[in-house]
């Protein structure tokens, strides 16, 4: 569960309650900046994509479904350049990055 504008991953926590299904795992964190996480220089969302991949090494999670939120829409959707981490994205009254960016991806997902 990837965090919007309005919080970290207290934010994360509350949206997670609506879509937790027994069997699964839920997990949270912070994007960068978000309740005094660091945010590293000239960081970009494609980065951002990249630390959320590298959540699932610790606990051995080879694939899993990302949901998101508002402004965590635009780092979120690069997680589809991770097609061997990622098994869906859902995007919840999600900013989505612009044009130029999504034809980048077409190639990778299937855009409806």
């Amino acid at each position: 569960m990837i965090n919007g504008i309005f919080g970290g991953f207290d934010q994360g926590l509350i949206t997670a309650k609506d879509y937790s299904y027994e069997g699964f795992r839920t997990i949270v964190h912070s994007r960068f900046g978000y309740l005094c996480t660091p945010l590293p220089m000239n960081v970009l969302p494609p980065d951002q994509a990249y630390a959320f991949a590298s959540l699932l090494d610790s606990p051995n999670i080879d694939k899993t479904l990302v949901i998101t939120a508002s402004a965590g829409g635009t780092s979120t959707i690069h997680a589809l350049r991770h097609p061997d981490r990622v098994s869906a994205l859902v995007l919840i009254s999600s900013n989505a990055p612009g044009e130029s960016e999504i034809k980048l991806l077409t190639n990778t997902i299937k855009v409806i």
